[in-house]
């Protein structure tokens, strides 16, 4: 064997080690589930979903399903202070459009009104969540969730959970993260999430 040959075995060998050892796998997934992973009495706005993919491409939600969830909330703010908590709205929360909702057990009148929201889970569902469904599975590599800018919103959505499902919705191994608490005395507004 001559000096070339040699060489270019051993190229190719330590390309092959590089890639097996930098391939990332991400995890196929069809729904995203937002819940509390404490069992305190706190509620979760989702004011902004972004589902990024492994190759950078941003995925659109088509659905929104839950347990204890609301179901609608109101154009303005003014609509909903006027409301009591939990009253029938005249959006649609389906994880698209946007709306003004109250917590569970805030009569009509009073504030505060939390908004704008495209999920809403109120502080009395402590087995809640939202399933947040995509238009068709996605290596998933990244989310942002964002929530509204009022600082109990940011506050409750330290220790909320995100798990990714496949498309027969079984949890996927090793896709759950937390959102962590926050060192500063209010958190930020959007939190990055790598599933990598």
């Amino acid at each position: 064997m001559n000096t070339q040959t040699i060489f270019a075995g051993t190229l190719l060998i330590i390309l092959v080690l590089i890639v097996v050892f930098t391939w990332t796998k991400y995890p196929n997934a069809k729904y995203i589930v937002i819940s509390r992973s404490d069992s305190e009495s706190k509620y979760i706005a989702v004011n902004n979903l972004e589902i990024i993919d492994h190759h950078g491409g941003n995925r659109e939600i088509i659905a929104l399903e839950g347990k204890l969830k609301y179901d609608t909330a109101f154009a303005n703010t003014t609509a909903a202070k006027a409301a009591a908590g939990q009253a029938v709205g005249d959006i649609i929360l389906n994880g698209k459009n946007l709306g003004y909702v109250k917590d569970a057990n805030i009569a009509a009148g009073a504030d505060p009104t939390i908004g704008p929201v495209i999920g809403f889970l109120p502080s009395t569902a402590a087995n809640g969540y939202l399933l947040f469904s995509l238009g068709c599975s996605a290596k998933v590599a990244k989310i942002n969730i964002k929530s509204p800018e009022d600082d109990i919103s940011r506050n409750n959505m330290q220790r909320v959970k995100i798990v990714l499902l496949d498309k027969d919705k079984n949890p996927i191994k090793g896709a759950e993260q937390i959102i962590p608490v926050s060192s500063n005395a209010i958190p930020q507004t959007i939190h990055h999430i790598s599933f990598v």
